[in-house]
C-alpha cells in the first residue's frame, strides 16, 4: 500500500498537474491584478471633446478645461463630426455649449449645457462617466443658478443705487454751477486760482464717489450671491446616450462573456480535434488531414454560429434586427479562436493547453471586454493587437449595442485570421513529426 501512493505521487504526471496548478492559480491571479489595477485611475487618458456653439463663452470653456481631469481635450464647433467620434470610440464624451449660452444665462432664459456619452463601451468607463459628469454637472447647476438668483435678487438694489447715484450728480452739477458762479464774481486776480481749487475739489469728491459707488455695488452683489446659494438650484445640464445598453452589468459584460465562451468552447474543440488529426495524419497523410482538420472548423464555426448567436440574442434578451452580421462575426472569430488555439498544440502537443488558457486569461484583459484600451498598461496594450478576443469583443459591442468598428479594428481581424491560418500550415510543412504527451 505504501509503495503504491508512493508511486502515485513521484509519478511525473503527477508533480506535472500539481506544477500546472501553482503556475496557473499564480499567473492567472498576475493577469488581472496587473490588467485591471491601473483604472479607475487611468480614466483621464481617455479624449473627450468640448464642443462650444457659443462665441460668448471662451472664459467659460477655459475655467471648465482646467476643471476637468482629462489630458486629452480636443474643441470644435461641429457636433456632427463630434458624435461619429464618439460611435468610432475616437471620443468618449462629448460636452456642448449650445449658441446664446452666456446671453441666455444672463438674460434669464432656459437653457442647458449636453453631454453625450456612447453607452456601447466597458461598463468601467460609462460608470465613471456617468460619476464626473454628476459632480460636473451640479458644480454647473449651482454656478449658472446662483448667478441667475444673485441677479434677480440684486437689481432692484442695484437699480436704486443708481437712482441715488444720478440724484447726486444732479446735485453735484448743480453746486458746481454755484461755485463757478460766485467765482465770477470775486476779483479777477483770484479767479484762477479759485477755479483750479474747485477742479480739484470736484475731482476728489468725483473719485470718493466712484469708490463709493463700486464698494455698495459689491456689498449688493455680495449680500445678493449669499441670499441666491440658499435657493434651490435649477437643472442647466442634460445628458443624451448614443447607443443605449439595457441597466444591468450581464448587458455591459454580454460582449466579453459571449466571446470568451466561444473561445474556451474553441479551446477544448481545438484539443479533441487535434488528438482526431493524429490519428489521421499517418493514415490520409498530414496536409490531408489539415485540410479535414480546418473543414471542421469551418463548418463548426458556422453550425455553432447560428445556433449560439440565437441563443444568446434569446438570453440577454435582444432583438434580432442585426442576427445575421452577429452570426458572420461569431463565425469568423470561432474560426479565428479554433486556430489560434491550435497553433500551440501544433507545436507542443498537449503541453500546449496549458499555455493556451495562459493566453486566454491575458486576451480577457486585453480583449478590452471590461477596461478600455487606454486604461490598459503597456504589455497588455500590445497584446490585444494579437487577441482574437479584442477584435471579437469590439465588433459585438458595435452589433450589439450600436457603434462604428474602425477600419483599422477591420484590418487586424483579417490579418490574425489569415496569419493564424498560414502559421499552422506552416507548422503542418515543416514539422514532420506531432509531438504527443507522454507522461506516466
Amino acid at each position: 500500500m505504501k509503495m503504491h501512493i508512493k508511486k502515485f505521487f513521484c509519478n511525473s504526471g503527477t508533480l506535472v498537474a500539481f506544477f500546472i496548478t501553482i503556475l496557473l492559480g499564480s499567473m492567472v491571479f498576475w493577469i488581472y491584478d496587473s490588467g485591471y489595477k491601473n483604472m479607475p485611475q487611468n480614466i483621464k487618458e481617455l479624449p473627450i471633446t468640448i464642443v462650444n456653439q457659443d462665441t460668448d463663452s471662451k472664459s467659460f470653456v477655459r475655467q471648465l478645461k482646467s476643471s476637468l481631469p482629462f489630458k486629452h481635450i480636443n474643441e470644435t464647433t461641429d457636433l456632427k463630426t463630434a458624435k461619429k467620434d464618439l460611435d468610432t470610440r475616437e471620443s468618449y464624451l462629448i460636452i456642448n455649449i449650445p449658441k446664446h449660452f452666456s446671453n441666455d444665462v444672463v438674460n434669464d432664459k432656459s437653457t442647458k449645457i449636453h453631454f453625450y456619452i456612447n453607452d456601447s463601451n466597458q461598463l468601467s468607463v460609462v460608470s465613471s462617466l456617468n460619476l464626473l459628469i454628476t459632480k460636473l454637472s451640479n458644480s454647473i447647476n449651482n454656478n449658472i443658478s446662483v448667478k441667475k438668483n444673485t441677479l434677480k435678487i440684486a437689481t432692484p438694489a442695484l437699480k436704486q443705487l443708481q437712482h441715488n447715484l444720478k440724484a447726486q450728480q444732479l446735485a453735484a452739477a448743480t453746486n458746481i454751477a454755484t461755485a463757478k458762479a460766485q467765482i465770477a464774481q470775486a476779483p479777477s486776480d483770484q479767479q484762477e486760482k479759485l477755479a483750479a481749487q474747485l477742479t480739484a475739489k470736484v475731482q476728489k469728491q468725483q473719485k470718493e464717489a466712484k469708490v463709493h459707488a463700486l464698494k455698495q455695488k459689491a456689498e449688493i452683489i455680495k449680500q445678493s450671491s449669499h441670499q441666491a446659494q440658499k435657493i434651490s438650484c435649477t437643472n442647466a445640464t442634460e445628458v443624451h446616450y448614443q447607443n443605449r445598453v439595457k441597466k444591468g452589468l450581464n448587458n455591459y459584460l454580454a460582449p466579453l462573456f459571449i466571446n470568451l465562451a466561444l473561445n474556451l468552447g474553441a479551446m477544448i474543440g481545438a484539443m479533441v480535434l487535434y488528438n482526431i488529426y493524429l490519428k489521421f495524419a499517418d493514415e490520409f497523410g498530414k496536409l490531408e488531414a489539415f485540410a479535414y482538420l480546418e473543414l471542421a472548423y469551418v463548418l463548426f464555426a458556422v453550425i455553432g454560429s447560428i445556433l449560439l448567436s440565437a441563443i444568446n440574442l434569446k438570453i440577454l434578451p435582444i432583438p434580432f434586427t442585426n442576427y445575421f452580421s452577429i452570426v458572420l462575426n461569431h463565425t469568423l472569430s470561432l474560426f479565428l479562436f479554433y486556430n489560434f488555439n491550435t497553433v500551440l498544440l501544433l507545436l507542443f502537443g498537449q503541453a500546449g493547453a496549458p499555455i493556451n488558457t495562459i493566453l486566454t486569461m491575458i486576451q480577457v484583459v486585453s480583449g478590452t471586454g471590461a477596461v478600455p484600451l487606454l486604461g490598459l498598461n503597456k504589455f497588455f496594450a500590445f497584446m490585444h493587437y494579437l487577441s482574437p478576443l479584442y477584435y471579437a469583443t469590439q465588433n459585438d459591442f458595435n452589433l450589439l449595442y450600436g457603434g462604428i468598428t474602425s477600419a483599422q479594428q477591420k484590418c487586424g481581424f483579417s490579418l490574425l485570421i489569415i496569419g493564424t491560418l498560414c502559421i499552422n500550415l506552416l507548422i503542418v510543412t515543416i514539422k514532420h513529426k506531432q509531438p504527443v504527451l507522454n507522461i506516466g
